[in-house]
């Protein structure tokens, strides 16, 4: 900030990368320069619990959560996904097969989370979506939909993405059963302007929302 105000800057831009939006966001307001988003939008978009619990106040699902008791007792079906609450671009993720793996790779997980917390979700395998979304002035539009193809084969590692296909075949089912939903949830979170990535898998003719990209 202090740079800033010494170099007379007159606007702030940012990466890709979500440890840099909350900085982006507090630099912004220090300094009374424009930001495309608010600390709540911010806040929310950034974490993945608290995306998944305002997604949840606007029934729309996302990837089913297990609690590290039911894992141990059997009562959940293996691969699950482990990853960091609060984690980017697939670091900190591990593929567990038995309860036994847990351990490692929940310290793995709150090695590469800020807040030390980690998640454990159902290992999702079907069809992945993404959905790009232009707000103006407060106005939500879907701007684009397309099927996600990834490469699964190194093992322990982030899907690399091959490519998209638009549109998506789900475009019509998403825009009968979600894209109300996802417009009342942006407005809840007071987004005005910008470009914002929403992910999805879907399985037996249901989304199962799970990342978004308010960046860049």
């Amino acid at each position: 900030v202090n740079e800033a105000r010494h170099e007379q800057v007159d606007g702030v831009m940012v990466g890709t990368a979500d440890p840099l939006i909350m900085p982006y966001y507090k630099i912004c307001s220090q300094l009374g320069l424009p930001c495309y988003g608010n600390e709540k939008s911010v806040t929310v978009l950034t974490n993945k619990a608290k995306f998944k619990a305002e997604c949840s106040k606007f029934g729309i699902a996302g990837v089913p959560e297990y609690t590290l008791e039911q894992c141990k007792n059997g009562t959940v079906f293996f691969p699950v996904l482990v990853k960091p609450s609060d984690g980017r671009s697939g670091k900190g993720m591990t593929l567990c097969y038995s309860k036994d793996e847990l351990p490692d790779a929940i310290e793995k997980a709150k090695e590469f989370s800020n807040c030390k917390k980690f998640l454990i979700e159902h290992y999702m395998q079907c069809d992945d979506v993404f959905m790009y979304y232009t707000f103006v002035n407060g106005k939500c539009f879907l701007s684009a939909m397309a099927d996600r193809y990834t490469s699964k084969d190194q093992v322990g590692a982030d899907p690399v993405v091959l490519g998209g296909i638009y549109p998506s075949k789900y475009l019509m089912l998403y825009m009968e059963t979600l894209h109300e939903k996802m417009c009342e949830m942006f407005s809840d979170l007071g987004i005005d302007n910008g470009i914002l990535l929403i992910q999805a898998f879907v399985e037996d003719g249901k989304f199962y929302v799970y990342d978004p990209g308010f960046r860049l």
